[in-house]
């Protein structure tokens, strides 16, 4: 077996620096329980091995990163290292910072600051925020980069696969509870940006980076014993930042020319521009571009538990008022948990509807525009179809410590490629839905201290 890694934090550190930190779990815990303690510092990290089977394929799970991996075993996929740290005022306020080391779109592992945010609780259940934090539109937002936290390798990438980590802003959080339930409301707002890579796996990103403003959002949970239910819904802006460094604008490019789309011969006859020769132009140009778009995502979910058995569920809808393709996906795990050892078998899916646009040129105009752009059809965004089939152990040696084994068979039903990359899950190749079922194999080692 070959590791293979890039520069900067290679598998063997991270297996080290765990190992290191693993004989003494009760003092450390102690630091992060302990409430009263006006400094609170806790660390987590994952080591981890990744490899796919399957000619010309590539696992490429997380769409900031420039490379995946094949059939040689990668150790930079899931790797990372985590720090918070938290000082506390009283019991009325508080501030928090997160630093995470993982690969990047760079390919390299500058520590990135997930939460940086001061916190203050005025009482009656209310907690106020504001700075940077994690966008809770997930089940496990809060716990996705730490592994232990989590009951799978990672979470199922046919859901967990929306291009937005971090938030800058503010929200407003209020706990309550009565007899044997709990619930919690959250609204928040703010801006979000994500780089992407400057090349990618599959030399299809023409983009790098997507950015979400004007965001608002809810948050809702209610737990009563064993059971806990949840609801997510955000609106934003989104906006596609080219490699330009612009916001994308091909459509209205285009309709702003006018030798794009008049033919030679009849330039000279008019001044008309393209959007001015078809009908419906401009709805055509609010519609297609993703230049601060609407865009909308909702999800629910749930997490029951029944002595030894544990369901886990959660779906989610992504609508873009934009060529990028609407899409729904969802999963349901059940575990089972036996002494230390919890085996899990996970089933997910991810479909997305395929946009077709066409504009149909003005009859009094059609012997200006070119022969082959009379029925004038922009590029939409083709939706990929998935379904995952994961098993997975999950043993937790000691306290703090896990190690977890998980096998993916990956059926892509469709091209899944798209133009903008926000819609891919997992894999990259061609003609992968005309092959066989594709297999990822994982081992992961998860500490938090």
């Amino acid at each position: 077996m070959s590791l293979r890694s890039t520069s900067g934090l290679p598998f063997i550190c991270i297996l080290a620096l765990s190992t290191c930190m693993a004989p003494a779990p009760a003092s450390a815990w102690a630091s992060v329980e302990d409430e009263s303690a006006a400094w609170t510092i806790s660390t987590f990290g994952t080591a981890s091995l990744v490899r796919a089977e399957g000619e010309g394929v590539t696992f490429l799970p997380f769409g900031t990163q420039p490379s995946g991996a094949r059939q040689a075993w990668k150790s930079d996929i899931d790797s990372l290292l985590g720090i918070q740290a938290r000082y506390s005022v009283a019991n009325h306020g508080s501030a928090t910072v997160q630093l995470t080391s993982k690969r990047d779109a760079s390919n390299n592992y500058r520590p990135d600051v997930e939460w940086a945010y001061l916190s203050l609780e005025p009482g009656h259940g209310l907690t106020l925020r504001g700075g940077r934090f994690v966008a809770p539109l997930f089940a496990a937002s809060d716990t996705r980069l730490i592994g232990y936290a989590n009951l799978w390798v990672r979470p199922p990438v046919d859901v967990y696969t929306l291009g937005m980590s971090h938030v800058d802003g503010a929200d407003l959080i209020w706990r309550t509870s009565w007899r044997d339930s709990t619930a919690l409301f959250q609204l928040w707002g703010g801006r979000s940006r994500q780089a992407f890579p400057r090349s990618s796996a599959s030399g299809l990103l023409t983009n790098q980076a997507v950015e979400y403003e004007g965001m608002a959002g809810i948050n809702l949970s209610v737990q009563h014993q064993g059971l806990s239910l949840r609801f997510a819904h955000l609106r934003a802006q989104q906006t596609l930042i080219t490699t330009q460094g612009r916001p994308e604008q091909g459509l209205r490019t285009f309709g702003a020319s006018q030798s794009a789309c008049v033919g030679k011969e009849a330039l000279a006859r008019t001044t008309l521009l393209c959007r001015d020769l078809y009908l419906g132009f401009s709805e055509l140009e609010a519609r297609y571009d993703v230049d601060h778009a609407p865009f909308q995502f909702t999800s629910i979910g749930l997490n029951s538990e029944w002595g030894a058995w544990r369901l886990i569920g959660e779906s989610i809808w992504l609508q873009h008022q934009s060529r990028i393709a609407n899409s729904r996906a969802g999963y349901f795990t059940l575990a089972r948990s036996l002494a230390s050892i919890t085996p899990y078998l996970t089933f997910s899916w991810h479909r997305a509807s395929t946009k077709a646009f066409s504009v149909q040129v003005r009859p009094e105009y059609a012997q200006l525009v070119k022969p082959t752009l009379k029925l004038y059809k922009p590029a939409g965004e083709e939706g990929p179809q998935q379904k995952t089939w994961s098993l997975g152990l999950r043993w937790d040696a000691r306290s703090g410590w896990a190690l977890k084994a998980q096998v993916d068979r990956i059926r892509p039903q469709g091209m899944g490629n798209g133009i903008s990359e926000l819609n891919r899950i997992g894999l990259v190749g061609k003609n992968l839905s005309r092959g066989p079922a594709i297999h990822i194999y994982n081992l992961s080692a998860d500490f938090a201290y």
